[in-house]
């Protein structure tokens, strides 16, 4: 859920999941998962903003047959970081991260008394450095440089080291959004016991690369398949592994309470009805206090980044005028991302998911 002000520049989200995973015959049991966070936003300065967000999160796995459900965690976080507009394409960042967690599979004697028993805790504090280059109005490409120290109550769980990652965000045809991960980990852990192997101490490389893909099939849902692949290198056989991970899915915007721009679809006398002129469709909207306005359709693969409106002129108008060719068209708006019935449209129909869209019939010569 989001609330946001645009006139004085500040946001709050927040967001819950609930999950669970049920596994095949070849493991016991499954995982169970609550979270909640929040996130603030603030524009201090026209070139400078402010974010603050926390989390936290229960995770269990069930009692396996192997042993003890080393894997059951709590977590909470808290994240602060200021963020300078350098031009209208890049962006920098720098803030620093807390991090407590607290396992209660993980029992340990960690005094002289060997019957009393501990759960491992952790404390992990970083530092956050980002570059993010900017390509036009909803691609982008961050580079996120992160180091971090965690201290224990279990001194072989202790390391430190740096992360580095690039995020990116791009658009592409028939309105896919693509979006690539990779980083790379290297930690020290020199309090780790090592009299059981030949090395000094331990380290540990891991590599990691994700893609998303996600495409819109109307206002209000998208079709999306994420995937991820994990390979961990390290001086001690036994904490080398890799994973992979791949899921598909649906995604719903059920309801929306975000405050942005004032959109006004009901204008008297027709006044935003699409115009047909000799050089093509005149299409018109009205959004008093909008960033971006665009027009999508079956022309464009209902991609929001292929024609923006220009404006806004008076009263708020946004306007473009395509060579479209003859034929009926199917189309809608997307207001600062978010799809708009058209306003005034020739005909409207449902698209199948709660919402509307507009048609048009466009002649020839």
């Amino acid at each position: 859920m989001r609330w946001a002000d645009y006139k004085s520049d500040h946001r709050l989200d927040l967001v819950a999941n609930v999950g669970g995973v049920v596994y095949g015959e070849k493991v016991d049991g499954g995982d169970r998962e609550i979270s909640a966070g929040a996130a603030y936003r603030r524009r201090i300065l026209a070139p400078v903003a402010l974010d603050v967000s926390g989390y936290g999160a229960w995770f269990r796995r069930d009692e396996q047959s192997s042993g003890e459900p080393v894997f059951d965690q709590d977590l909470y976080t808290i994240d602060a970081r200021l963020s300078w507009a350098l031009g209208k394409k890049w962006v920098a960042s720098a803030g620093g991260r807390y991090d407590w967690s607290r396992y209660p599979g993980r029992q340990y004697a960690l005094t002289s008394d060997p019957e009393e028993l501990e759960a491992e805790k952790q404390n992990q504090w970083g530092a956050l450095l980002t570059f993010g280059r900017r390509f036009g109005s909803r691609n982008h490409l961050n580079l996120e440089l992160l180091y971090r120290q965690v201290d224990s109550n279990v001194s072989w769980s202790e390391y430190y080291g740096p992360t580095a990652l690039v995020r990116g965000r791009f658009t592409l045809p028939l309105a896919l959004t693509v979006t690539p991960i990779v980083a790379y980990s290297h930690r020290f852990f020199d309090t780790f016991d090592t009299d059981t192997t030949n090395v000094d101490t331990r380290r540990d490389d891991s590599w990691q690369y994700g893609i998303n893909v996600t495409r819109p099939v109307s206002q209000r849902v998208s079709v999306f398949v994420d995937g991820s692949f994990l390979y961990q290198l390290s001086n001690i056989s036994a904490f080398q592994f890799d994973e992979a991970r791949i899921s598909a899915g649906f995604a719903f915007g059920l309801v929306s309470t975000r405050q942005g721009p004032s959109v006004l679809t009901q204008p008297p006398a027709r006044q935003l009805a699409p115009e047909l002129r000799p050089d093509g469709v005149h299409f018109r909207f009205r959004a008093v206090g909008a960033r971006t306005v665009s027009v999508v359709g079956d022309w464009n693969g209902w991609n929001a980044d292929r024609n923006p409106l220009r404006g806004p002129f008076k009263g708020g108008v946004w306007e473009a005028t395509l060579p479209l060719k003859p034929g009926i068209w199917r189309y809608a708006f997307v207001v600062d991302g978010i799809w708009q019935a058209p306003p005034d449209a020739p005909r409207t129909e449902s698209d199948g998911f709660g919402g509307v869209r507009g048609v048009l019939e466009v002649g020839g010569p």
